[in-house]
């Protein structure tokens, strides 16, 4: 059975028609199910915990955007049931990386059903799907064989990538794009002279990288004592360092499409 969760900003009458078209379809391909509208007051892992546990739910679908997508992955860590996505949005980052296309279409996809598992980053004792940012280059990184990177004051933003397609690379030192593979047990670490954006960099605005580094284990936290650096993780959330990251041992088996990136 199918589980649909949709997106808080889904009330919005809007989209009324957008989500019949999609229902309709989804009808038609005999994968309807039981559904939650989000809203503010709705904790997402709850919910996707409650209904698994309760009910007899192969799949959870995620209608609506990346944010939704990155909390569900994170709520299904380790879990047997593959995760969906529906994206309402163009702009979707996640959408293209994972060969799924826009609205109404991607039921096609959700109903082929071809499932890949794939890796989690963990960030202290927090999952992320697609990546950490830090705006501030007074951090201290550690790797797991004790080597340390001490960023340049020239460093104006730290990324650190499970799962991206990051396009317009520096042509002398690296190449015009690169896809971070969400099953290679790494971790993407780029120290950028720029800010650079998960946003700015699959909306084709020019970026200059200075380094990239491949980790699966690390340690961030701030170069002075006493001093806390936020860290965006997954484009909604922001914690403090000192961060202890690494690939998680829990996996996320997620319906991808054929034109995936990865």
């Amino acid at each position: 059975m199918y589980f649909y969760l949709y997106d808080t900003f889904l009330v919005n009458k809007k989209y009324e028609r957008l989500l019949s078209g999609i229902e309709t379809k989804i009808a038609s391909f005999g994968i309807s199910g039981p559904s939650v509208h989000l809203n503010i007051l709705k904790n997402t892992k709850e919910i996707i915990q409650d209904n698994i546990n309760s009910k007899e739910i192969d799949t959870v679908v995620v209608i609506g955007g990346d944010k939704l997508v990155s909390q569900a992955a994170s709520a299904l860590a380790g879990s047997k049931i593959p995760l969906g996505f529906i994206p309402i949005f163009s702009n979707s980052s996640l959408a293209p990386i994972l060969g799924i296309p826009t609205n109404d279409f991607a039921v096609d996809t959700l109903a082929n059903r071809l499932i890949k598992t794939i890796d989690l980053g963990k960030v202290n004792n927090q999952y992320f799907l697609s990546n950490l940012q830090i705006s501030d280059h007074r951090i201290i990184i550690t790797s797991n064989n004790s080597c340390q990177i001490i960023p340049d004051k020239k460093i104006k933003q730290i990324n650190i990538y499970n799962l991206a397609c990051l396009k317009n690379f520096d042509q002398q030192s690296f190449p015009s794009s690169l896809i971070c593979c969400p099953q290679d047990q790494q971790l993407e670490v780029i120290l950028s002279g720029q800010s650079n954006s998960l946003w700015s960099l699959i909306d084709n605005k020019k970026s200059q990288f200075d380094s990239l580094f491949y980790l699966n284990k690390l340690k961030i936290e701030a170069n002075k004592p006493n001093k806390f650096i936020p860290v965006l993780i997954d484009n909604y959330k922001t914690i403090k360092t000192p961060l202890d990251i690494e690939i998680a041992s829990q996996k996320l088996k997620i319906i991808v499409g054929r034109r995936r990136l990865f």
